[in-house]
Formats: structure tokens, C-alpha cells, sequence
């Protein structure tokens, strides 16, 4: 219900504003005010598009980056783990190594690097990361 509410409160209050504004240029103006109105909306209404689009392509281009370097830190972490079982319950190697903090993974990848073989399961390692420099909980 409150949504709702401040909803048609936002939508009255656009109305109070733009309304009399409108009408105003169109009493002062006439016609030709009314034109230069429209065109300098139309305007800054094309330049918003075209900044929704850049941002859309910038989202997109650091998800990309981001999936990269999320790749090259699975790639590493799987040639030194001997058991990659999931970190959290719910969250997939890539998930992890794609979501982690950078000084997280370095000092996970360093306490792999430092368990015997056979015994260099990610679990465990992140875990004791987290222990040990603290983190999410």
C-alpha cells in the first residue's frame, strides 16, 4: 500500500511542476515558446537515451572484464588445488573466483600453495583465509 502512495505522490508532484510550467511558457511564449520548448525536450531527451545506452555497453564491458579475470583465477587456483568443492554452499568456483576479493584470492592461492598435496582442498584453505585475515561472514 505505502508504494503505491508515493508513487501517485511522485506522479501528483511531476504534474504540479511540469503542468503549470508548461502552461506558463505556452501563455508567455505562445506557439513559437511552445516549439523551443518541445525542441530543447526532444533534445535532452536524446542525450538521455544515448547516456542509458553508454552506460548499458560500460555494465556489459566490466561484466565481460570481469568474467575474464574471474576465468584466469580459476585457471590458477585449479592447477594447485587438488579439491575445488564449492567455497559456500550456494556459490559455484566461478562465482567465487569471480566475486572474491582480490587480496582474498592471493592469500587463498598462497595457503594452497603452502598445504602438503594430496591435502589442498579450496574449503579448507578459504576458510582458514577467513579465520585468519577475517571477512564475510
Amino acid at each position: 500500500m505505502d508504494r503505491f502512495t508515493s508513487s501517485l505522490k511522485q506522479r501528483l508532484l511531476v504534474l504540479l511542476i511540469v503542468g503549470p510550467l508548461i502552461a506558463l511558457i505556452y501563455y508567455f511564449f505562445g506557439d513559437a515558446g511552445m516549439d523551443k520548448f518541445k525542441t530543447i525536450f526532444e533534445r535532452l531527451a536524446v542525450a538521455l537515451l544515448i547516456l542509458v545506452f553508454v552506460y548499458m555497453f560500460w555494465l556489459m564491458w566490466g561484466d565481460r572484464k570481469s568474467k575474464a579475470r574471474a576465468s584466469v583465477w580459476k585457471q590458477r587456483i585449479s592447477s594447485v588445488a587438488d579439491s575445488t568443492d564449492e567455497p559456500y554452499e550456494d556459490e559455484t568456483l566461478d562465482d567465487f573466483c569471480e566475486f572474491t576479493n582480490q587480496t582474498e584470492l592471493v592469500r587463498t592461492l598462497e595457503l594452497l600453495e603452502q598445504m602438503p598435496k594430496g591435502q589442498r582442498h579450496l574449503k579448507h584453505a578459504y576458510a582458514e583465509v577467513l579465520k585468519k585475515y577475517g571477512g564475510p561472514s
